[in-house]
């Protein structure tokens, strides 16, 4: 019984090793600090932009979600010298917001950081190459400084990603394989073991 037992252990330690392949998270769009100068000239301006690159936005080699995707309840936390102050934008479809007055600051302004949050409309994404995605539902993004500890206006961005979600495991061709071999090893064992007591 003992031999039986560390047999069926060596089974499922095997066919979890051939499950644990990571699977990398998938570029959904990006934060940028950036810089706008006004048509009319005058003085410009510190611009936060935040872009869906999902459905028809989509760059297909960084942003391979085909899926138009919706970041709902979107908010942008700006971290100061001395303060940090969230910013609510709401739902953000596909495309480029930078036009939202609360994102534009004048260039004196000085930001260590700022901080993007939202949630998806969906977690089963559609891939470019014809694969099917299971997304966390929560997206977080992290701009941070280049250099220096200030973000620096035209130089400073960050990707937004969705991580893996924590969906059902479906057991790849060998782990098949493997349990049925084990499964087979078994039969054989207790066989011998009725025949020759």
């Amino acid at each position: 019984m003992l031999r039986c037992a560390s047999v069926i252990s060596v089974i499922l330690l095997l066919s979890g090793i051939s499950l644990a392949d990571p699977i990398s998270p998938i570029s959904i769009g990006f934060i940028s600090f950036d810089i706008r100068i006004p048509p009319a000239g005058g003085p410009g301006v510190n611009v936060f932009s935040i872009s869906n690159l999902t459905g028809d936005f989509g760059l297909p080699a960084d942003f391979p979600v085909v899926d138009s995707l919706v970041f709902v309840g979107s908010t942008l936390t700006l971290v100061g010298e001395n303060t940090s102050e969230a910013v609510l934008l709401g739902d953000l479809a596909p495309g480029l917001w930078d036009s939202i007055d609360a994102l534009q600051f004048p260039d004196t302004s000085l930001f260590s950081a700022a901080i993007f949050q939202a949630t998806l409309s969906g977690i089963d994404l559609h891939l470019l190459d014809g694969s099917t995605f299971s997304a966390a539902a929560i997206v977080t993004a992290r701009l941070s400084p280049s250099s220096n500890s200030f973000l620096t206006a035209g130089t400073d961005f960050a990707l937004i990603e969705v991580m893996p979600g924590q969906a059902a495991t479906v057991p790849a061709p060998p782990t098949f394989v493997l349990l049925g071999s084990g499964i087979a090893i078994l039969a054989v064992v207790r066989m011998r073991r009725t025949r020759h007591p």
